[in-house]
């Protein structure tokens, strides 16, 4: 019998059931029979509770592990329902503990000292920020104010890194304890939920780090260093712990600001102290590039096997993706009918292990059948909170209802500065009996990052004019080379070697700076608005909102996320505004009566509406809350081309009254095409090409004779030969009338009127030396060749050519 048709019966019993059954559910002592009904009916002391909900673990284990071997014996499974019932029911009056781990049974290998953040290749370290609060903060008992502690940092880089926080807090009963750490930009990580259960003092002296634990394998009972799974001792320090939601969550944000710790104790009867805490971070100089996700799926099936059975595991090679790895997403899809019995871990080529869930989603059949895990999953979450949706220990998960998104038991940072290619990982262990289920598919998102560096620059120098002749009309081929200093991709235009008309060519050449190492091609970034709550305010326009893009290059695509909620989007203008000055109507008057752009948490967490060009539905067509991917009314492509650096306004008008709404997150999603180094160089000069011709300028006593012959060139060329034109003597002012032309294709004889040719000399140009010249085109090239008499008085060639 699977968990579906047990869920019922579980949900059905009341309390007073479980208090009349409690000494029938366990085969314990009668003192412990006793601390269960006193903390069932009094609500007495929580280690009495703690205790029963470590009896009642035990106790489901062996109820399902006989009722796998026995599936029609409806005594166990009643038993086990009301096992389940009443854990369920202690650990929520306890504020959410779980039960410790088996500390008879061996913990997995895992905690390793701490390292410096590796620096992304031609990244350089930027100043280091720090800060630490010595003075003592009290920790109310449940029901009381939260505790609240603040550290300001100021001097760091720009671009946050790496996050190391240490913290001394003395509590009698840790597990009580749920904290977070909030960033300057607002982004909230719970770095621990009701961990510690009844061990005095246990983070009083902890440092918390994505990356302390590089191992832990499953199968395992507890692995140290992963803050949920650690084993812990009353009194006994544990250090260091990876945080329950990952301070990856923080990288890139600017670190200097009011870093803010805070403790919420959401069960009655211990209080204690945060005595002191500091933050160490490190930063780059400034952000590194990405290169464009590499992503890889296996669709290949594997079963789960039950408890006691082989793990699951399934491998994706990745190849072809940059060394040095900056963020890590992954999709699963699972299918699983006790999702809760399952420890799940991701493997990478180095050898990092990472627990990305273990134990969670209980009851919820197939909760992680359709889920992304990213460490940014869940950017908000404050405490108090009885659930933290997006955090995958936290998250309030429903009956085959699959989670879109949630942030990893254990911080995928730990990849970061791995080379990902090579092969990955995942592996399934299934440790109570009972229920099965199938690692349907799954898939990894793998980016690299490297920093941009300016070089020394480009210094590229061109020729000197070149001057050379061609053989005919068709022009000549010119081979040159530019002078490059420090320079790659190096291109002229036209191109060494081409052939180049007769007549003058601006030769244009440009280079790029030679950056080693340096990131070339296109990248994606994702920038947001982080969370935020903007009124939308009825018959008026919001706040702009402004996001500022520091990144270079030119925008090749522009994808936007909006989620927002307002009573009648109809009501909406959505407009965005580029660094260019240019608004676009994204969205106008869409979705009727229909409420809100997008669905789910009212932050960045939240599912968004995304208007992308490349979309298949136009956003006139869509329904609100407008799930999914839609083309906006205007085609953001209007942005393409333009610098990505800048200001990026979104803007919402309200134009009709009766409505009101707040926006909550904002985010644009940029590919840019990276230009690297200085902006290179760039030169130019000319090339000339003539063609040779020879003069000779001929008289006789008939009459002048114009001849210009063509020398040096082939004789099939169109040139070959001579041009002649005879203008005949007579005792008028040289009004002649031409008796003879010849001349070859592509020549033309320009005269002096329309008459069929003829050459007139007028008096004008010295009668009695008897000058005349005739002026001859070469249509091609539209080039003008004189031909002049020099000399009527003796037959000689003139030495100098006629001019051009």
């Amino acid at each position: 019998m699977d968990s579906r048709s047990r869920r019922p019966v579980r949900r059905a019993l009341a309390m007073c059931c479980l208090l009349l059954a409690v000494a029938a559910l366990v085969p314990v002592d009668g003192a412990a029979a006793a601390r269960a009904r006193r903390a069932a009916i009094q609500g007495t002391t929580k280690d009495a509770s703690f205790q029963r909900l470590n009896e009642l673990a035990g106790a489901i284990t062996r109820f399902r592990e006989r009722l796998a071997a026995d599936p029609t014996n409806t005594q166990v499974l009643n038993k086990l329902n009301l096992a389940l019932a009443e854990y369920d029911s202690i650990s929520a009056a306890l504020g959410g503990d779980q039960s410790s781990p088996d500390q008879s049974q061996p913990a997995a290998p895992g905690s390793d000292p701490l390292g410096g953040p590796i620096v992304p290749p031609n990244c350089v370290a930027g100043p280091a920020g720090s800060g630490s609060n010595v003075t003592p903060v009290a920790i109310p008992d449940s029901g009381g104010p939260v505790a609240t502690s603040t550290i300001v940092v100021a001097g760091a880089g720009p671009y946050l890194y790496d996050v190391t926080m240490v913290t001394n807090i003395t509590h009698t009963f840790p597990g009580d304890l749920d904290m977070t750490l909030q960033s300057p930009a607002g982004t909230i990580v719970t770095f621990s939920s009701d961990n510690g259960g009844t061990n005095d003092n246990c983070f009083a002296g902890t440092t918390w780090n994505d990356d302390v634990n590089p191992g832990g394998q499953v199968p395992y009972t507890s692995n140290d260093g992963v803050v949920g799974d650690h084993l812990y001792g009353i009194g006994v320090l544990a250090t260091p712990l990876a945080p329950e939601e990952a301070f990856t969550a923080f990288v890139g944000e600017d670190p200097n600001g009011t870093w803010t710790i805070t403790i919420d104790d959401d069960a009655a009867g211990d209080t204690g102290t945060l005595n002191s805490w500091s933050l160490n971070i490190e930063t780059l100089a400034a952000a590194p590039v990405n290169a464009a996700p590499v992503t890889v799926a296996n669709m290949t099936p594997v079963a789960i096997p039950d408890s006691g059975g082989p793990v699951a595991t399934s491998t994706i090679v990745i190849a072809g993706a940059g060394t040095f790895l900056c963020d890590v997403d992954m999709f699963t899809n699972i299918s699983h009918t006790f999702p809760g019995d399952l420890d799940m871990t991701l493997q990478s080529p180095a050898g990092t292990i990472v627990t990305f869930s273990s134990d969670n989603a209980g009851t919820n059949d197939n909760a992680f059948g359709g889920t992304t895990w990213n460490d940014d999953a869940n950017p908000g979450g404050q405490v108090p909170y009885v659930n933290n949706d997006g955090l995958v220990s936290d998250h309030l998960y429903a009956v085959g209802v699959p989670v879109a998104n949630l942030a990893p038991e254990e911080p995928f940072g730990a990849f970061i500065g791995e080379d990902p290619n090579g092969t990955w990982t995942i592996t399934i262990d299934d440790d109570a009996a009972g229920d099965t289920g199938t690692l349907n598919s799954w898939s990894l998102s793998v980016v690299t990052c490297m920093c941009m560096v300016a070089g020394p620059g480009c210094t590229l120098t061109c020729p000197a004019d070149i001057t050379t002749t061609a053989a005919d009309l068709n022009g000549a081929v010119v081979t040159f080379a530019p002078t490059a200093a420090n320079c790659v991709n190096v291109q002229c235009t036209p191109p060494s070697g081409s052939t180049f008309p007769v007549g003058t060519t601006v030769v244009t050449c440009t280079g790029e700076d030679d950056v080693p190492n340096a990131t070339r091609g296109t990248v994606v970034t994702t920038y947001s608005s982080g969370n935020i709550a903007v009124p939308l305010p009825d018959v008026a326009s919001m706040t702009p909102q402004v996001i500022n893009v520091a990144d270079m290059g030119t925008v090749l695509d522009v994808d936007l996320r909006i989620r927002l909620n307002h009573t009648f989007d109809n009501d909406l203008d959505i407009t965005l505004t580029g660094p260019n000055a240019v608004t676009i109507d994204v969205s106008s008057d869409n979705g009727g009566s229909g409420d809100n752009y997008g669905s789910g948490a009212n932050d960045c967490s939240g599912t968004p509406t995304v208007f992308d060009d490349e979309a298949a539905t136009g956003i006139a067509s869509g329904v609100a809350p407008f799930a999914g991917s839609f083309i906006p009314e205007v085609g953001l492509s209007a942005f393409d081309g333009i610098p990505a650096a800048g200001n990026w306004t979104l803007n919402i008008a309200d134009d009709l009254g009766g409505d009101v709404g707040t926006l909550f997150c904002y985010e644009l999603v940029i590919t840019r095409d990276i230009v690297v180094g200085g902006g290179g160089s760039s030169c130019q000069f000319n090339v000339n090409v003539t063609i040779p011709f020879d003069s000779c300028c001929i008289d006789d006593a008939s009459g002048d004779i114009f001849r210009q012959v063509v020398a040096s060139v082939p004789s099939t060329s169109p040139l070959y030969g001579y041009w002649e034109y005879e203008v005949a003597a007579t005792a008028e002012i040289f009004a002649g009338i031409g008796n003879h032309v010849a001349y070859r294709p592509g020549l033309s004889i320009i005269i002096d009127d329309n008459d069929d040719p003829a050459v007139f000399c007028h008096a004008e140009i010295d009668f009695p030396r008897r000058k005349c010249r005739v002026q001859v085109r070469d249509i091609t090239t539209g080039r003008n060749f004189v031909l002049r008499d020099r000399n009527i008085n003796n037959n000689m060639c003139a030495v100098t050519p006629p001019p051009m």
